[in-house]
């Protein structure tokens, strides 16, 4: 039906387009709140994450299946619907696209923008909170490496 080259192709234009309007939201509800005018809301950097999904899967599912995401790819190794040749490439593919979305965005968003949000990456906090540091504290206990500091 489809050829190798075709269906990564179409894994690179779903994912490309799945981060640049993903992350991009996330840099437009940053730059709309520098300029103090509001954010755009986590509303609708949800519904833009969703409706380009939506929109990739349903103009390119057929041809790839839509995976856009290793997470998926993974899934469809896992149970022997793709092979492990095929799973690479795809993940090369999407790895492709996610990261010309990331560059695409890196040069039309202002620079303070997209650092300030790390292009939608999360970040994790410097300081752990009480609740992880108590959660570390027993994972060393149980691992016998116990302290009272």
């Amino acid at each position: 039906m489809y050829n190798l080259t075709q269906k990564l192709t179409a894994e690179f234009i779903g994912t490309f387009a799945l981060i640049f309007f993903g992350a991009g939201a996330v840099c437009v509800d940053m730059q709309l709140r520098t300029n103090a005018t509001g954010g755009i809301g986590l509303l609708a950097i949800a519904l833009a994450h969703g409706l380009a999904i939506a929109i990739m899967v349903s103009s390119l599912g057929h041809i790839s299946g839509g995976h856009f995401n290793p997470a998926v790819t993974i899934g469809f190794w896992v149970t022997k619907k793709l092979s492990t040749l095929d799973t690479l490439f795809y993940w090369l593919a999407q790895l492709a696209g996610a990261s010309a979305a990331a560059f695409l965005l890196r040069a039309v968003v202002p620079e303070e923008v997209w650092r300030s949000v790390a292009l939608g990456a999360p970040e994790f906090p410097a300081v752990p909170s009480r609740r992880s540091a108590r959660f570390a504290k027993h994972r060393n206990w149980r691992r016998g490496r116990w302290s009272n500091r």
